[in-house]
């Protein structure tokens, strides 16, 4: 039985259970039936719609999942469609509730949610003087239930998000990181695409007149809007997050890249330079390089680009001796060490050996 509860309320006080085979008269707006499904059958809600005189394209419409979140009005009822969402690991699971709404009446059909309204109608049937207002109170209720549902999704991303943001700054992202990175921001295109409807949803509510929803009560669906709105911000601005997340990964490891190139640029140039040549290669940084400052240089991080703008003009000349060079490459290991030590010392050390 798809039936999680249903039950007739007077004065916002639980009368007796209802079964959806008979009909309920209520008398006035004291009374009223709450009525909540969970996947039912093409039956059931034939059922409903046969007791309550509902919209057969409403009937339609509860009964096929993945709707969007939208607002009819058939006569003197309303029908609200919504969508809910959970998170599983890295990826938004949708439901969807959707709401039929009479002057006496509420009821509500669950597809997929993870949530059921078991905890919303325990802490409504707490406080009689509230839930006496009615269905319209009801109904928002159950939006405010739902919307609420979507913060802990966004905020569990965003603590992700922050992570991965501190990664990308500490070291440089892995393939599955940035696969990572691009799978979360299209789930907030696809959620971005739910939270649009929803707030049209709520807009529509608080200001449009619409049939059993009492002047009174649409200061309550405007609390609703503004908790959507609020979401929708704050999918918006992790999705820059995300991007700038990786542009930056991507700007500091061709930031790296390019000190390795021109690192290995200047290395090989000096290890293919012809043995006549290596005496002169001192004269020839001091010339372009001013090497009392230069060399003192490339061995600082931070100061690669100034000093390797001088000392490339020397390097350069040099470049295409790197094949005729190649057997010097035997010492590369030790050279590497002694120019990452002392640059100066590594450059006599050179002309000393008449390498």
């Amino acid at each position: 039985m798809s039936v999680v509860a249903a039950y007739l309320y007077r004065s916002g006080k639980k009368a007796k259970a209802v079964s959806l085979d008979e009909p309920i008269d209520c008398r006035g707006k004291s009374e009223f039936v709450w009525i909540g499904l969970f996947e039912p059958s093409k039956r059931e809600l034939e059922q409903l719609e046969k007791n309550y005189g509902l919209h057969p394209l409403a009937i339609e419409d509860a009964f096929k999942a993945n709707q969007i979140p939208k607002v009819d009005v058939y006569g003197d009822q309303l029908f609200v469609m919504t969508r809910t969402a959970h998170l599983e690991h890295d990826r938004i699971a949708y439901g969807e509730t959707a709401i039929f709404v009479g002057k006496n009446f509420i009821i509500s059909v669950r597809h997929g949610s993870a949530r059921a309204h078991s905890e919303l109608r325990a802490q409504l049937e707490a406080a009689p003087s509230l839930l006496g207002q009615g269905p319209d109170y009801v109904l928002h209720a159950i939006l405010d239930f739902i919307v609420d549902g979507y913060l802990p999704v966004v905020e569990t991303i965003e603590e992700r998000v922050l992570a991965m943001e501190q990664s990308a700054l500490d070291s440089f992202l892995s393939r599955a990181e940035v696969k990572r990175i691009f799978g979360l921001r299209q789930e907030l295109i696809r959620f971005k695409r739910i939270i649009g409807p929803m707030t049209e949803v709520c807009g529509r509510l608080v200001h449009l007149d619409t049939p059993c929803l009492d002047a009174n009560a649409r200061p309550y669906f405007q609390d609703v809007l503004d908790h959507v709105r609020r979401v929708d911000a704050m999918v918006s601005s992790l999705r820059d997050v995300l991007t700038s997340v990786f542009e930056v990964s991507n700007l500091l490891e061709q930031q790296r890249q390019g000190v390795i190139t021109r690192q290995l640029a200047a290395w090989a140039a000096i290890l293919a330079v012809p043995t006549r040549d290596c005496r002169d290669l001192w004269h020839e940084f001091r010339k372009y390089a001013r090497v009392e400052d230069s060399i003192r240089l490339l061995r600082r991080r931070w100061h690669y680009r100034s000093a390797l703008h001088c000392a490339l003009p020397a390097f350069q000349t040099r470049a295409m001796a790197l094949i005729a060079g190649a057997r010097r490459f035997v010492g590369l290991a030790e050279f590497v060490f002694k120019l990452s030590q002392d640059g100066n010392r590594f450059i006599v050390s050179c002309a000393e050996q008449n390498i």
